[in-house]
């Protein structure tokens, strides 16, 4: 055998099955479907952000937003002559709120006011900032979201890498969920791009359908704070500044906490107001203590409220945004 065909045999026992290889993840890729997996939400809600005209108001952060009457919100805006979409863009704590944030900054316009409502576990815990660093569960729902333009992989090989292997992690899933809708009856029903069961979960404005299942002891109750370093939170002045310079406004809320966690751990909490509003120069929308309710508030976890709750937290979230508009 020369040396050529010898060359000829490898390239066609490699090259060949690399080319095949591509070629299907890359028809996967481009062919509709969801993810059976919650965190692909994050596209629904990019969706969610770009079909509402500007002025929004828009709700980012954990899962304690997940419950608000976002409709009822909008209702009571429009009524008191104030022409807003409402936004719910709530889903995990355990994102990366810098990276979130720098996923939708680009589709906020003149006139939006957007709402940071994180959970004081994502600001207060080293534990949490330790978390994001290294798990890597939401990257591939974040590079769906909103994938690197062609240009960025120019000469950067690590990140042409990152994008093949969360390309080759996504069609898994969706090959995943085309079977969990086969074994459902459900494949000719139309997809989102994001998460398989999002429609069935959330409403057309972003909020949960259904209410959390009430669980005793409650979850992350009893946790104790550090104090706030302006280093782990400087991504919020970096939004808020960016926004500034758009005519986009920026306030954050405190969410919802109960009165026993917030009585042990109001020391760091007043740091934390002082840091938001002193050191990052966010406007605050709603202070701590007016968020704070009795543990029967609560579902599951320590962000969680019930809904009878919930409702007073929406009207309360309501007074202060009509004064600012």
């Amino acid at each position: 055998m020369t040396a050529l065909s010898k060359l000829c045999r490898i390239l066609s026992l490699t090259i060949i099955p690399l080319l095949c290889a591509a070629s299907c993840a890359f028809i996967i890729w481009i062919i509709p479907g969801d993810y059976n997996h919650d965190l692909a939400a994050l596209v629904n809600k990019r969706d969610l952000l770009i079909s509402k005209k500007p002025p929004r108001v828009i709700f980012i952060g954990g899962s304690n937003l997940v419950a608000l009457d976002s409709r009822h919100i909008e209702l009571v805006l429009n009524e008191s002559g104030a022409a807003y979409s409402v936004v719910n863009m709530g889903l995990w704590g355990g994102l990366d709120m810098a990276r979130y944030l720098e996923g939708i900054k680009t589709y906020c316009r003149d006139g939006d006011m957007v709402i940071i409502c994180q959970e004081y576990a994502t600001l207060l815990s080293g534990n949490y900032f330790r978390f994001i660093k290294r798990n890597n569960e939401a990257d591939k729902f974040f590079f769906l979201m909103r994938p690197p333009q062609i240009s960025a992989y120019i000469g950067d090989y690590r990140l042409l890498y990152g994008a093949i292997k969360e390309l080759i992690l996504l069609d898994q899933l969706k090959i995943k969920t085309y079977i969990q809708a086969l074994k459902d009856g459900a494949i000719s029903r139309p997809c989102t791009g994001g998460y398989y069961r999002y429609r069935e979960i959330y409403t057309p404005y972003g909020d949960r359908k259904s209410p959390f299942k009430t669980v005793r002891p409650l979850g992350e109750s009893g946790f104790l704070f550090q104090e706030p370093k302006v280093s782990n939170l400087l991504y919020l002045k970096d939004f808020n500044d960016y926004a500034r310079r758009r005519g986009i406004r920026v306030y954050f809320s405190f969410p919802p906490f109960p009165s026993g966690d917030y009585r042990v751990n109001r020391t760091h909490i007043d740091s934390l107001v002082h840091v938001i509003r002193d050191h990052l120069g966010l406007d605050i929308l709603t202070m701590p203590e007016a968020t704070v309710y009795p543990e029967s508030c609560f579902a599951n976890t320590v962000n969680h409220l019930l809904p009878h709750c919930e409702k007073n937290r929406t009207l309360a979230l309501i007074e202060q945004l009509k004064k600012r508009i």
